[in-house]
């Protein structure tokens, strides 16, 4: 099944009502870690992409969430969304579509900039190993190991 941009927009609506919906939890969470503001920044950062009016072509459509999201939420976490995003941005360039099955990799090139910018490493106890454990379930699951 193809995605499109406006499969995007109807995605970032129900991402943006999930993030409010649980604002309050991921600020208790990070909380007992950080600085407690993870909720808000997530909250904050899908309600601005969930408003964008995104362009035909989705490479484009991420390099707009990706500038949106950092804008919205300045902090570490929105500049390694924003960063996941690019990476999306630049493998889907000049494209108006792409399929379910690639959204694996898209996500393992998010994963591996964020790692490079964060200057991070899996098993660090960060967002990052939840979702490398995402791509891992993604792929094998498209393998049939799954």
């Amino acid at each position: 099944m193809p995605i499109t941009s406006s499969e995007l927009k109807a995605a970032l609506a129900r991402i943006a009502d999930h993030a409010r919906e649980n604002r309050d939890f991921l600020c208790e969470a990070d909380a007992q870690l950080g600085d407690g503001d993870l909720g808000i920044t997530v909250a904050e950062g899908f309600a601005a992409c969930a408003k964008l009016d995104l362009n035909e072509d989705v490479g484009r459509a991420f390099f707009e969430m990706a500038k949106t999201f950092q804008q919205a939420s300045s902090s570490s976490f929105g500049t390694l969304v924003s960063t996941g995003m690019m990476a999306a941005a630049k493998t889907l360039r000049d494209r108006k579509e792409f399929e379910a099955d690639e959204i694996a990799g898209l996500l393992a090139q998010a994963r591996d900039a964020m790692l490079a910018r964060g200057k991070s490493s899996l098993g660090e106890k960060t967002v990052l190993d939840g979702l490398d454990a995402q791509v891992r379930a993604l792929e094998a699951t498209q393998s049939g190991a799954f």
